[in-house]
C-alpha cells in the first residue's frame, strides 16, 4: 500500500515513470514500445488501455473502424535475420540462445522461462573469514559473551588473527554458524592454528554443534556434538597446528528430530587461559565427488 502522507524525501518517495532508480534504470519497471507504455506490477496489478478512435460496436466497447488486418505494426521490431519470440524478445533461429530485447527498459531475463534454474553449488570452504583478514571478525561470534578482538601482533598467517580473552568457563571460545554450508556425508579437510597465552600443555577442541527442533513430541534432544579435531598435547606460548579430516555423518544425527542449526566452534576444557586463533579452514576434500 502506498503512503499518502510524509512522501517527501527522505521519509518516503513516490516514484513516477520518469524517475531514475538507484541502479541507473527507471525506478518503475515497464514495457515500452513506440510511445506505448505498459507498467509492470507484481501485486494488485491492472492495466487500463484507452484507444484513440470513434467508439462503436456492442456497448461502444470497440473502435468503429478496424485497422488493416495485413498491417504489421511490429514489422521492424527485430533486427535482420531475427524472429520475434515474445513481446520484447527477438532470437536468431539458427542460434536460439542469441536473443535481443528491443524497446525494453528492464533487464533481459537470464534464461528461458520454461527452463529450471541449475542449483547454486555450495562453496567448498565452509568457514567464512577464517584468516580474519577482512578487517573485522564477522561472522565470528564469542561463546557466552567471552571477549574477542582482532590481533595484529600475534599472527602466523596474513596480517591479523583473533584473540579470545576473559575465559571463565570451558565452553567459552569462538564460533560461527555453518548451517546450509556444511554438507553431510562429505569429507572435509580441517586446518587452523592456535596460540595459547599461557605456559604448559593444554587441550583444544574444534567441534560442530547440531541443534534440533524440540517443538515436536518425537524430539527430546536439543543438541548433539561432533568432534572435528581434538588434541591434549598443545604446548603454550607457541603456535600449534590443528589439522585432520572430518565427515559430518548423517547417521550420527538424531533421526527422531529435525536439524535446524549447525555451529562450528573452538574451545577447551582448560578454561583458565586465553588464546589466539588464525588460519582456520574447513574445506571440501579433493577426494569428494
Amino acid at each position: 500500500m502506498y503512503p499518502e502522507t510524509y512522501t517527501g524525501a527522505p521519509d518516503w518517495k513516490l516514484f513516477d515513470f520518469s524517475d531514475i532508480g538507484p541502479d541507473g534504470g527507471y525506478a518503475l519497471k515497464r514495457f515500452e514500445r513506440k510511445g506505448v507504455l505498459l507498467p509492470r506490477a507484481a501485486y494488485s496489478s491492472y492495466i487500463s488501455i484507452t484507444a484513440d478512435c470513434v467508439a462503436g460496436g456492442t456497448n461502444n466497447a470497440y473502435c468503429a473502424q478496424q485497422p488493416d488486418r495485413t498491417l504489421n505494426l511490429d514489422g521492424s521490431i527485430c533486427p535482420a535475420d531475427f524472429v520475434q519470440k515474445s513481446y520484447d524478445r527477438c532470437c536468431d533461429p539458427q542460434n536460439p540462445t542469441d536473443c535481443v530485447y528491443p524497446y525494453s527498459f528492464t533487464p533481459p531475463p537470464t534464461m528461458d522461462p520454461n527452463q529450471t534454474p541449475a542449483p547454486t553449488p555450495l562453496d567448498p570452504e565452509v568457514l567464512s573469514n577464517g584468516g580474519f583478514e577482512e578487517g573485522d571478525l564477522c561472522p565470528w561470534e564469542g561463546s557466552w559473551n567471552v571477549g574477542f578482538a582482532l590481533d595484529e601482533s600475534t599472527v602466523i598467517e596474513g596480517s591479523a588473527a583473533a584473540r579470545i580473552t576473559g575465559r571463565t568457563a570451558t565452553w567459552q571460545g569462538l564460533g560461527q554458524q555453518v548451517f546450509g554450508k556444511l554438507q553431510p556425508d562429505v569429507p572435509y579437510d580441517f586446518q587452523g592454528y592456535i596460540y595459547i597465552l599461557a605456559s604448559g600443555t593444554f587441550r583444544t577442541d574444534a567441534t560442530i554443534q547440531a541443534t534440533y527442533d524440540t517443538s515436536t513430541e518425537s524430539c527430546t534432544r536439543q543438541n548433539s556434538y561432533h568432534t572435528i579435531y581434538s588434541s591434549s598435547s598443545v604446548t603454550g606460548q607457541q603456535w600449534h597446528t590443528m589439522s585432520g579430516s572430518f565427515t559430518f555423518l548423517s547417521s550420527s544425527l538424531d533421526a527422531s528430530c529435525t536439524l535446524v542449526g549447525l555451529r562450528f566452534y573452538i574451545q577447551s576444557p582448560n578454561f583458565t587461559y586465553d588464546f589466539v586463533i588464525d588460519g582456520l579452514s574447513l574445506y571440501k576434500s579433493s577426494t569428494s565427488a
